[in-house]
């Protein structure tokens, strides 16, 4: 794989017409690009890049970073999703970064099937995504939040919008995360697992964290009953905002597949898919 180091802001710019280029993101910096703000509306899908990045912790060597595709000349900071594979595709982070790509939101990046731009509210939207590979299962919510901020400090993010979701143990771990740091999220979207008890959920609710949670309603991996029943937690805490539900028919390997439809653009509860909803909420 051909690496790219990115020596200025002028350099960065030249990465609009690049393709699968992988650079060090510590020769760049999301606070000192000087340029003036610029909104677009963006028709053209987002960029995609490998990152290459071993210092963030022992657990992540590698993620994606796709951006809109005029990040580099707009200056604007964007509304931010944070995906946490499953432990399906588990990896070095360098030669196995790939397979990221696989499943859910990053194969709809890679598939440029993503929209590069959401009307909410009669405001238009384009996302940052990062979604790292793990080497194994992320087992403290601080090895998880570091990556977070490792994208935060070299890519401009809307930290008003910063949106969690993830698949199968992915989604588990996000509930750990959700749970340690409620307030920095503007919304949760677990799907196809979740773990959280009682303990663990009250935090969420006392922030005011919102969340859509999917499970398939015969998932022989992870039960739909642990989703089901911190739906039910969440909700019995008399929530400002109630936790939705959507029990999905069976698809996939031991019916363990949720994402595949909850993640798909098209698919919509009241008028809204999942990255529209996402967008209703702020911090």
């Amino acid at each position: 794989m051909r690496r790219l180091f990115i020596l200025s802001a002028f350099v960065t710019s030249l990465l609009a017409c690049k393709k699968e280029s992988s650079f060090e993101p510590s020769s760049i910096s999301a606070n000192t690009i000087g340029r003036a703000v610029t909104q677009i509306v963006e028709t053209q899908p987002n960029l995609l890049y490998p990152v290459i990045d071993s210092t963030i912790n022992s657990y992540i060597g590698g993620y994606y970073i796709a951006v809109p595709a005029h990040y580099w000349v707009s200056g604007q900071r964007y509304p931010f999703i944070f995906y946490t594979c499953g432990d399906g595709v588990y990896g070095n982070g360098t030669t196995d970064l790939y397979k990221v790509l696989n499943e859910g939101l990053p194969l709809l990046l890679k598939e440029k099937v993503f929209p590069p731009n959401f009307l909410v509210n009669g405001q238009n939207y384009s996302f940052v995504v990062a979604a790292p590979q793990f080497k194994r299962y992320p087992d403290n919510p601080n090895v998880i939040q570091a990556a977070v901020d490792r994208v935060k400090k070299f890519f401009r993010i809307d930290t008003t919008r910063m949106y969690l979701t993830g698949i199968s143990l992915g989604s588990i771990a996000n509930g750990y995360l959700a749970a340690a740091y409620p307030k920095k999220y503007a919304a949760f979207v677990p799907i196809a697992g979740m773990a959280l008890n009682s303990y663990y959920v009250q935090y969420i609710v006392r922030a005011n964290l919102p969340v859509w949670a999917f499970t398939n309603i015969g998932d022989w991996a992870i039960p739909a009953s642990y989703t089901v029943n911190f739906v039910r937690s969440y909700n019995s805490m008399n929530p400002t905002i109630p936790a939705r539900l959507t029990l999905l028919p069976n698809y996939g390997w031991d019916n363990h597949d949720a994402w595949t439809k909850a993640m798909n653009p098209a698919y919509t509860e009241d008028g809204k898919n999942i990255y529209q909803w996402m967008l209703q909420y702020k911090r």
